[in-house]
């Protein structure tokens, strides 16, 4: 065999012909402008994202990013819980008002001119049993403070199915998720959860929206939230004194109310005859709910455990509603359903706990001798009612 014949072993080389040219170029030019799509779509999500955030930081129109902001709604739950804080541990009340805006006349000096014990009115706007149970926690085990007595107002609605809130945590209450002192306190929620809450709200369309909005609206103004005492809602015991019109927009009616001068009862049987209650839509779909939320009821058996430990005396009041309205309720919607529920878990809540001393059945004002035209409006009661369920309650309690 000659040495022409013997196999040569070539090593292999790149191909370099156009076409295999060609296709490396394409494949090049594809990883390239992947990677600048990547890069320019990670750019617009980081800056939108900034941005929304620097937005919801700015209108902040829930106050889930501190005090200022365009607030439309003022915070009660922080303002008073700050207030309590802020006292010294000898000033803090002994008697404490527990339960929604409808509790807010149920006066402080009345009570402690009734039970002799000094009290504060703790009621929280759309307050439901979580707040009520996050309140006591933080008095006892934050503050180390054990009142003697708390009277709680209850509605029909205090124990509804969660519906409205945060989308990460269902029916906890923005005004509560933004009062960190008592949302500590609510069972199962742990700090990532809160903070998650608040992240996720920043880039949502409505947040988008409200704070939009909110800018938008001439009558609203970028402000800090005032301290209790010095807005223009409550006083420095916790009641309330920013009342308006259901019936004209932004007039005030407070004065008028409490001097015995707002013609309400007219007002609503004027409504019953043109048969439109459209106005109180909201209203009717509140007090119209069905049965009670089990979790709310926990919460409430919860509270009513720590307070047995505590020594804390309990007294319940199931709230009034306008009797005009109450006719309206009692035709289109379960309120009577609801009440006798109530009022069945209130016998059966006075068996079990030794801490609920009395309660008091004040749905209606023929059952305390109240007035139909002492309500600002159909179901927040003025003060000579609320006034009179004190006086009640005070009959039915026997101090130790």
């Amino acid at each position: 065999m000659t040495d022409a014949s013997i196999p040569i072993s070539v090593p292999l080389t790149e191909d370099r012909t156009p076409t295999a040219l060609k296709a490396a170029a394409g494949t090049n030019i594809r990883t390239q402008t992947a990677a600048r799509f990547l890069v320019t779509f990670t750019a617009t999500s980081v800056l939108g994202t900034c941005c929304l955030f620097v937005f919801a930081l700015y209108t902040n129109p829930w106050g889930n990013y501190g005090k200022t902001g365009y607030q439309r709604l003022y915070n009660a739950r922080l303002a008073k819980t700050e207030l309590i804080g802020n006292l010294e541990s000898a000033q803090r009340p002994k008697a404490i008002v527990l339960g929604s805006s409808n509790t807010m006349r149920y006066d402080p000096a009345r009570i402690e001119d009734r039970f002799g014990l000094p009290a504060f009115n703790y009621g929280v706007f759309w307050g439901r049993s979580e707040d009520a149970l996050c309140i006591v926690r933080h008095l006892v085990k934050d503050l180390e403070h054990r009142p003697k007595l708390l009277i709680y107002g209850l509605d029909t609605w205090t124990f509804d199915t969660p519906s409205r809130g945060n989308p990460v945590v269902p029916g906890v209450r923005r005004r509560l998720l933004n009062t960190p002192q008592l949302v500590r306190h609510y069972p199962g929620l742990n700090a990532f959860q809160r903070y998650w809450a608040k992240f996720v709200d920043a880039l949502s369309i409505q947040q988008l929206e409200l704070g939009w909005n909110c800018i938008n609206d001439s009558e609203l103004k970028r402000r800090t939230m005032p301290p209790l005492a010095e807005s223009s809602l409550f006083t420095s015991d916790g009641m309330r004194i920013g009342y308006w019109s259901s019936f004209e927009k932004d007039k005030p009616v407070f004065e008028e109310v409490e001097a015995g001068k707002f013609p309400i009862d007219d007002l609503l049987q004027a409504i019953t005859k043109s048969n439109d209650w459209s106005r109180f839509k909201i209203v009717d779909s509140m007090y119209g709910v069905h049965g009670q939320n089990a979790q709310r009821i926990a919460f409430l058996e919860d509270l009513l455990a720590l307070c047995d430990r505590e020594g804390i005396d309990v007294l319940f009041v199931i709230n009034p509603v306008q009797p005009t309205y109450y006719k309206h309720l009692q035709k289109t919607s379960n309120h009577e359903e609801n009440l006798r529920e109530l009022r069945k878990s209130l016998h059966q809540w006075q068996l079990e706990y030794a801490c609920v001393k009395t309660w008091f059945d004040a749905s209606r004002v023929e059952y305390f001798g109240g007035d139909p035209d002492g309500f600002y409006d159909p179901f927040h009661p003025a003060t000579r009612n609320c006034n009179l369920i004190i006086d009640e309650l005070a009959k039915r309690y026997q101090a130790p």
